[in-house]
């Protein structure tokens, strides 16, 4: 069963798109989505999106409903309250409101994209947990390296909670 995303309790189930996916940022600060992420936001009738990161790394867009779900918590009393306005700060200084284009490109904030080192650079996207992130070549590598550190016990111990 597809994935459910989007802000509205009454959207209907749309498939994420599935896969690391190559992009490029262009000269002048905008992410060219691929394909299946314009189809994807398009099926979801989201032109209008939110793009951050919390660590200046990975990117994060948004659809407003996501964001704003994000904002309520960040934004809370309560505990750990002072560590989620440093979230929400950082998430501030790095987020801009964009929206996507007829061609499917988002722009990305200056001090994001210069932080990220992506400026006419190639990045990758993936969707995670309903939200499209992505991140620079240089991170991509830390990522896989990482990833190759997997090992079969690793792997078993997921398959025995369910992984099929």
């Amino acid at each position: 069963m597809p994935e459910e995303v989007g802000h509205n309790p009454e959207t209907a189930r749309v498939a994420a798109p599935k896969g690391i996916f190559p992009a490029r940022v262009d000269e002048r600060g905008r992410l060219k989505l691929p394909a299946a992420f314009k189809a994807y936001l398009e099926q979801l009738g989201e032109k209008d999106l939110f793009v951050t990161s919390f660590d200046g790394r990975i990117a994060r867009i948004y659809t407003p409903g996501v964001w704003e779900s994000n904002e309520k918590h960040l934004t809370a009393p309560g505990e750990n309250r002072e560590r989620r306005k440093r979230i929400y700060l950082k998430s501030m200084a790095f987020g801009e409101n964009s929206r996507l284009d007829d061609q499917g490109r988002v722009l990305v904030n200056t001090d994001l994209r210069r932080a990220m080192n992506v400026e006419n650079q190639p990045v990758r996207l993936m969707n995670y947990d309903g939200v499209i992130q992505f991140w620079s070549e240089a991170v991509h590598a830390e990522m896989m390296a990482d990833a190759d550190q997997l090992t079969s016990t690793d792997l078993q111990s997921e398959e025995e909670l369910g992984l099929k």
